[in-house]
């Protein structure tokens, strides 16, 4: 999926337009919840977010998905960073 064609969906399904993110490898942020449905599409790089104790590494072309307050823990391994595009929607806006 290209970043325009992320883009895109993400905006037909109510989320805001994607903003772009990177952090450093060895980046963590400890368990923690958002208010709002954050979905995102790796670009290079890689994050490891933890959800109920399971771990998942996500890489260029992979999109996560984390609904409104889920707990979760990420990571981003000693592999040079991460950087992904990152789009919100309110809860309880679309479907």
């Amino acid at each position: 999926m290209t970043p325009q064609t992320f883009a895109t969906d993400m905006q037909a399904q109510g989320f805001d337009a994607p903003v772009d993110v990177q952090r450093p490898q060895g980046w963590h942020l400890e368990s923690h919840a958002h208010p709002f449905h954050a979905r995102a599409l790796i670009l290079s790089g890689a994050i490891v977010l933890e959800v109920d104790g399971i771990q998942r590494t996500y890489r260029p072309g992979d999109i996560f998905d984390l609904p409104p307050d889920t707990p979760h823990l990420e990571t981003v391994p000693n592999e040079g960073g991460v950087h992904y595009l990152s789009a919100r929607r309110a809860s309880g806006a679309g479907a």
